[in-house]
């Protein structure tokens, strides 16, 4: 026989956990992983030139460190949006564990 509960902090404020806040850092994460794989390609190419010192080299490593800098803004707002979107599903956890915890603990 489970027992009512009255002026429950967690099990009047409960928040679900869904699939929508998840996949959203999901897909920021994918989002992150083709940035950073781009990132890498030009970063190699970069790499390759370090060591040739003719005009046409530092021109083609200038080219690319121009290419880059937008992908590394790109990266910076999707691990801001990241940590963002990880803060929200955090606190839902807790919330979700706080309820669970206290709805196990009220059918003792």
């Amino acid at each position: 026989m489970s027992k009512e509960v009255k002026g429950s902090k967690y099990l009047l404020d409960q928040e679900h956990i869904t699939d929508k806040e998840i996949n959203e850092l999901y897909d920021q994460a994918d989002n992150l992983k083709l940035r950073l794989e781009r990132f890498k390609s030009y970063d190699k190419e970069y790499r390759e030139l370090e060591e040739v010192n003719t005009i046409e080299s530092e021109i083609k490593r200038s080219s690319l460190l121009n290419a880059c800098t937008p992908i590394l803004n790109e990266i910076v707002e999707i691990l801001d949006e990241m940590e963002e979107n990880s803060k929200d599903v955090k606190n839902l956890f807790l919330k979700a564990k706080g309820a669970l915890e206290e709805k196990i603990e009220l059918e003792k």
